[in-house]
């Protein structure tokens, strides 16, 4: 028995929510900073393309999604001796408001996912 298959999607169309080009990009520098500490600073960068909500452009649900850059900084000061670490941290240095995915349906139309704002913060951390 042969089951037909009923997809909206066309040869050509870009799978929703999936941009044509993504990438990230990460540096850290580490120095010593005395007999037993380390010190490092790290940026990374994280670049998403635009993307759809929908395959079909045709779609009364169909919406474009922005492309997006995120930066984030990171201070460490680490022992090697007794294996504590203490970052200060920045996620999304400029505050972007960067809309991960889109939802419509008939239900609720342009329902979306973004990425958290800026965020400031201290971990701290021992190995035991």
């Amino acid at each position: 028995m042969t089951v037909p298959v009923l997809f909206p999607g066309l040869d050509g169309d870009r799978i929703p929510n999936v941009p044509k080009f993504s990438g990230s990009l990460a540096v850290e520098y580490t120095r010593a900073l005395g007999a037993s500490l380390q010190g490092s600073v790290r940026a990374d960068v994280s670049h998403v393309g635009e993307t759809f909500s929908e395959l079909r452009p045709n779609s009364v649900f169909f919406e474009t999604i922005d492309a997006y850059t995120i930066a984030n900084l990171r201070l460490r000061v680490a022992s090697d001796v007794s294996g504590w670490n203490a970052d200060l941290f920045v996620n999304n240095v400029f505050d972007e408001v960067a809309i991960g995915r889109v939802l419509s349906a008939p239900f609720g139309r342009g329902l979306a996912f973004s990425t958290p704002p800026r965020t400031v913060g201290v971990n701290l951390a021992k190995k035991f």
